[in-house]
């Protein structure tokens, strides 16, 4: 029987459910859309494992859906809620169950969700209520916000065996009513993010969120050779090693960033002791990931069934890793075999401070348009047929409009073209897609944003 699953999404909606699809896809399981909106992707499916959210970057939390509602009154969302609950908790009247309840726009009315957000504290003290009459212990949190952060869930002890957090998704029928099964580790993320000892804050460091993604939509299998010619820190090959890829490849032209790149990766191997990474030359290693015995542990596991946290995980993968230095525009040359997926951020151009004029932007671009057209060049050389390359390119915001790359000529030349992953996502900010059904990745104060782009062969 399939259930319904709720997704709640990170900043860009677009590129979280593009994400999610891919990762759907790559794994084989079969799945509905059932709705979307800036909060939430609603899909069916009969199979849907609890640590399916380890492998994304871009959703904040998975909820399953236990009951629908049609025009529902307050008493009655209580009263489901509680059904849940009173088969969950602790029943001795002395240990605490710790609940918390968050509210999702799914398309549905500005009034409903007004009304709801306003009824929450009521609907706290009246669980507590009933909880007392049975003797359940309940505690909940004394947070005012319409939804829990995932710093919240895990800090009020929400998950697990010990408590439940319970969403209400607001539709335009009615509510649905569903406990939270995972939520995103981000003390996991800022330790990958902000604990690595090399980090390049003046030219800009792909945050290990998007790396992610940006890997999830090139939808490769774990046994494929990954690329990453623009590697610099190297983000995107850490990303891939803890995603579990076994064969992963990074080049730059930079001396510097090759070495920063060591530096972080041998900080990844203390990090995750299954990590064995040594030097073979100056600038190139060769890593090998041993298999430990690994542990488990429950984590909002719905089903009562223990799972692996991602640091274990990751310590549980065999791979390879090569890196050495190279100009993208000689690569073919240097790597020693073709790759399956070729997934990197390129060079963004110099940091802004402010606008440029339109001649240092036309400079600035000329620039990058000169290596665009090598790294193509080079791609077509060393990607399989099959394979996908996804690639963050720089889009400036100049006096309040959005500059793009021309990148049609050179992609055509080299026989490439543009996948529309926005397909069926429709209805979001228009800020997170490109006219050419690329998405973009920013903040509101960017001079420089990021335009995630997914390309592969033209079909001949």
């Amino acid at each position: 029987m399939e259930k319904k699953y709720a997704f709640v999404l990170g900043n860009n909606a677009a590129l979280s459910i593009a994400e999610v699809m891919s990762v759907l896809k790559k794994k084989r399981i079969k799945f509905e859309l059932s709705d979307h909106s800036k909060e939430i992707l609603l899909i069916s499916s009969d199979k849907l494992d609890d640590d399916f959210l380890d492998g994304l970057g871009g959703t904040i939390k998975i909820v399953k859906i236990f009951s629908e509602l049609n025009s529902p009154s307050i008493d009655g969302i209580t009263e489901a809620m509680f059904d849940k609950l009173s088969n969950e908790a602790y029943t001795d009247g002395k240990r605490k169950y710790h609940f918390g309840i968050s509210i999702y726009d799914l398309n549905g009315s500005n009034r409903k969700i007004r009304l709801f957000s306003w009824s929450v504290r009521k609907m706290y003290l009246s669980l507590k209520k009933e909880g007392k009459k049975q003797q359940i212990n309940l505690a909940y949190p004394n947070i005012k916000e319409r939804s829990l952060s995932s710093a919240s869930v895990i800090k009020n002890k929400l998950l697990g065996d010990d408590g439940a957090e319970f969403s209400l998704i607001v539709t335009k029928d009615g509510v649905l009513v569903g406990k939270t099964i995972a939520v995103q580790d981000i003390d996991y993320f800022s330790q990958i993010d902000f604990g690595r000892p090399v980090r390049d804050t003046v030219s800009g460091t792909t945050p290990p969120k998007l790396a992610m993604i940006m890997i999830n939509l090139a939808e490769a299998s774990e046994d494929a050779v990954l690329l990453d010619p623009f590697c610099g820190s190297g983000t995107f090959l850490q990303q891939a090693l803890l995603g579990g890829y076994k064969q992963v490849y990074g080049s730059d032209i930079s001396e510097k960033a090759m070495a920063d790149t060591e530096q972080n990766l041998d900080w990844l191997k203390n990090k995750f002791p299954g990590l064995d990474i040594g030097v073979e030359t100056k600038h190139v290693i060769l890593a090998t990931l041993r298999r430990p015995e690994s542990k488990s542990l429950v984590v909002g596991n719905d089903s009562g069934q223990a799972r692996m946290t991602q640091e274990e995980r990751a310590s549980s993968i065999s791979s390879n890793i090569k890196l050495f230095i190279s100009d993208v525009a000689e690569i073919s040359k240097k790597i020693d075999r073709k790759a399956d997926a070729i997934v990197t951020e390129t060079y963004l151009g110099p940091p802004l401070k402010k606008e440029p004029s339109e001649t240092e932007l036309k400079k600035t671009i000329d620039l990058l348009i000169s290596i665009y057209g090598s790294a193509f060049r080079e791609f077509n050389k060393i990607l399989n047929k099959n394979g996908r390359i996804v690639l963050a390119i720089p889009v400036f915001r100049i006096r309040n409009r959005n500059v793009y790359i021309l990148l049609e000529n050179i992609l055509e030349r080299n026989g490439f073209k543009i996948i529309d992953l926005s397909e069926g996502i429709e209805g979001l900010s228009k800020e997170q897609k490109s006219p050419r059904n690329t998405f973009i990745y920013s903040r509101p104060d960017q001079l420089v944003r990021r335009e995630i782009v997914v390309l592969e062969y033209i079909k001949k």
